[in-house]
């Protein structure tokens, strides 16, 4: 029997459709099942903690629709075994089946209180090896550890960075905080808002001149002890000379600026 393509293809789609209503009904039962433990367990000593499924979370929109129903579930032991085990190899990410072993169950004409005894000849019985039953080894649950999604280890890795970054910060902040020069030009701060913008030209640009002497003495000073000392050559005195006449020239520029700051008029004091 032959069938075309369109045939093969609604086929296809049946199939597929009883698939995921099967799945689907095995998750809302073990998600009912898993909400009952959780809101029924018992506390203390004789509450048996489980750890939490990690698709209950994303099954809560579920529990309206459950409230109404029965508490008993019509699914059998087998099947909350099968769910279970399905939802062990979802956590592993891994792609297993799963086989059950069942007891053998007793027809009724090997039942014992249906069947009658016969009689054995004793020699007979001793001449025959004993047969032992069949022994089932029950079957236990093996709990297998689920290794992280990509989007766990991505949060992870991100929350690392964030921690990271926060501690750089801390870090330059207690270094600017301890700062010598820093914490001194902060000082400074509030004196100068109370000049105008003339006044904060004038004392910046003191500032500046002030700040560019000390620069270039600093260079000197460390040329100097860099040089052979044959090659030091004694000050002249018109270099002495032009050097106090450029600092008695400065001082007054500086006084002049002081003075006018503060507003004090030198002719009238005279």
């Amino acid at each position: 029997m032959t069938f075309s393509r369109g045939q093969v293809s609604v086929e296809k789609k049946k199939s597929t459709e009883n698939d995921a209503r099967k799945r689907w009904t095995k998750l809302r039962d073990y998600f009912r099942k898993t909400h009952g433990e959780k809101t029924y367990q018992k506390s203390g000593s004789a509450g048996r903690k489980r750890k939490k499924w990690y698709l209950y979370d994303n099954m809560l929109f579920v529990l309206p629709h459950l409230l109404d129903r029965k508490t008993e579930s019509n699914i059998s032991e087998s099947d909350n075994e099968d769910t279970e085990h399905m939802i062990q190899v979802e956590e592993a990410s891994q792609a297993s089946s799963s086989s059950f072993v069942f007891a053998p169950i007793n027809s009724p004409s090997q039942s014992p209180h249906v069947s009658t005894p016969t009689p054995v000849d004793a020699s007979s019985q001793d001449d025959q090896p004993r047969v032992n039953a069949p022994h089932t080894r029950p079957q236990t649950k093996r709990s297998v550890r689920r290794p992280p999604y990509p989007q766990e280890r991505h949060d992870i890795h991100l929350d690392v960075e964030m921690i990271q970054t926060l501690k750089g910060l801390s870090q330059k902040q207690e270094d600017t905080n301890n700062d010598e020069d820093l914490i001194f030009f902060k000082s400074l701060l509030p004196k100068m808002k109370l000049l105008n913008p003339d006044e904060k030209m004038e004392c910046q640009y003191e500032m500046h001149t002030l700040m560019m002497r000390y620069v270039r003495n600093h260079k000197v000073n460390s040329s100097s002890s860099r040089a052979p000392p044959e090659m030091l050559a004694s000050p002249q005195p018109g270099t002495q000379l032009a050097k106090d006449q450029l600092r008695i020239v400065q001082l007054i520029i500086i006084s002049s600026v002081f003075l006018t700051i503060i507003n004090i008029d030198i002719m009238g004091l005279l």
